[in-house]
């Protein structure tokens, strides 16, 4: 099996990088993993020069409003049930309409959105990609991730319970090449209003695996939704839900001096303990 993992980062989180690449590193090689890690040299920017006039920024503003809310007939069950054909209807013509509105209003394109675009990229390539944010630090590198694929299930990543709600967080993802798998990563890149949203491409995932944006609960079947896999919460271990013994350690949501200080506490342990040497 050609397996590779994967990160990319941009700005000042290629510090988060240089951290975490030696323990990114001793996986690869225990596991048999090619490593491809980029920084923003290598991506496209965002096509956002100088500040948009008041006008934009009000447009962006509404259009990030409604995106949020994703789907509409949440807001009149009474009237459109959503597994109705005209809730079902209302919902695909705002994904739509919202699309149109992003490419309109030029969103500018996150950093976080090229996890797509790579994964995607690597897909035909290798029989599986594995995605791990720059702001992960891998904490046990014994066990293979591969080791939890299932029949028929090509995309992979943990549950998680948080104050939003319960989740799956993108921050740790397994994609297995199929045809499945290319054509939700294509769909999912066409609908750039996610970007306009606050966890941009997490909440481009989400809905497309069936989750309500507002209020955050996983209501629907989409064409997609049998592919998920759920893995141990071990390997995406985060602050609001940690996990015991995690295999790997996600230092998400924090501030950026106080997960480089967490962070490299963390490597240090892992390079002592993996004879690495000081990094």
């Amino acid at each position: 099996m050609r397996k590779v993992l994967c990160s990319f980062v941009s700005g000042p989180h290629r510090a988060l990088l240089d951290l975490t690449r030696p323990t990114f590193e001793t996986y690869a090689s225990m596991h048999g993993f090619d490593l491809v890690l980029r920084t923003d040299d290598s991506g496209p920017v965002a096509p956002d020069a100088g500040r948009p006039s008041w006008h934009l920024r009000a447009r962006r503003k509404i259009l990030r409003w409604a995106v949020r809310r994703m789907p509409p007939s949440r807001a009149w069950p009474s009237l459109l049930p959503p597994d109705s054909r005209r809730g079902q209807a209302l919902d695909a013509a705002a994904n739509t309409g919202l699309g149109v509105m992003a490419r309109a209003f030029n969103i500018p394109t996150p950093p976080s959105w090229q996890k797509l675009a790579l994964i995607k990229e690597l897909l035909p390539t290798y029989d599986l990609v594995l995605w791990i944010d720059a702001d992960a630090v891998v904490v046990d590198p014994t066990v293979d991730i591969a080791s939890a694929l299932a029949p028929d299930k090509w995309i992979y990543c943990v549950e998680h319970e948080t104050a939003q709600g319960s989740h799956v967080n993108a921050g740790v993802l397994m994609v297995r090449s199929c045809p499945e798998s290319a054509a939700f990563l294509r769909d999912v890149l066409r609908q750039v209003q996610f970007k306009a949203h606050d966890w941009w491409d997490q909440a481009a995932i989400l809905y497309n695996m069936g989750w309500d944006l507002r209020p955050l609960r996983r209501r629907r079947t989409t064409q997609y939704s049998n592919g998920l896999s759920l893995l141990d919460k071990r390997w995406n271990s985060i602050p609001p839900d940690r996990a015991e013994a995690p295999y790997i350690m996600h230092f998400a949501g924090m501030d950026h001096e106080r997960r480089l200080q967490l962070m490299g506490e963390r490597v240090k342990r892992f390079c002592a303990e993996y004879r690495l040497g000081q990094h």
